[in-house]
């Protein structure tokens, strides 16, 4: 199965940066991520076996992560060949960042196979099929970047979705333990502080 681990925004999250997109289809041929489907993508996996699933369980439990700030901090935007492909809400977390460094470290050493680009935190609002009218596109996006709201959430589990192309389903979720849960006890990983 196509499957991915993921932080899953807050609904009012979810809401707030739903609509950013809309005046951008002036210009562009997008098709825009329903907010239910918005996540911060940790690892994907093309093909997921049953057995890969408990492993990557297990690579997250092992990491015994504490709830932690996630800043919704820009508009950003991946190109193709020069051309915006994917139009995204920029992620600011060094806890994030390090704590996705050693889940993968993880999935590597228990042989699960993922798609291993460089991890970039970001929650995808749209993804653009083609630019019809490049000025207008780019007027429109610095228009809603200069306007962009920041806000945060608190991180406090990781899902692993199967997906196929019209839906995502729950297959688990992890949730970090509050401090209190395991103290005295060593941790493998310890995030840096903010």
């Amino acid at each position: 199965m196509r499957a991915f681990a993921a932080i899953t925004a807050p609904e009012e999250i979810r809401l707030l940066y739903s609509k950013l997109c809309r005046g951008m289809r002036e210009g562009a041929e997008m098709s825009v991520v329903r907010p239910e489907k918005m996540h911060v993508t940790l690892a994907f996996f093309p093909e997921l076996k049953p057995e890969e699933a408990e492993k990557a369980r297990s690579c997250l439990t092992a990491l015994r992560l504490e709830p932690f700030e996630i800043r919704c901090s820009g508009l950003g935007r991946f190109r193709r060949r020069g051309l915006t492909s994917v139009v995204y809400v920029e992620i600011k977390s060094e806890k994030l960042a390090s704590f996705a460094a050693a889940f993968r470290k993880n999935l590597k050493k228990a042989g699960v196979y993922f798609d291993d680009k460089p991890f970039k935190a970001h929650l995808t609002l749209a993804r653009v099929r083609e630019i019809k009218d490049e000025a207008l596109f780019e007027r429109m996006f610095r228009g809603v970047s200069r306007n962009f709201r920041e806000s945060a959430f608190t991180a406090s589990s990781v899902t692993l979705f199967s997906s196929d192309t019209l839906t995502y389903k729950e297959i688990f979720r992890e949730d970090f333990p509050r401090p209190e849960s395991h103290a005295g006890e060593s941790d493998e990983y310890r995030p840096e502080t903010d």
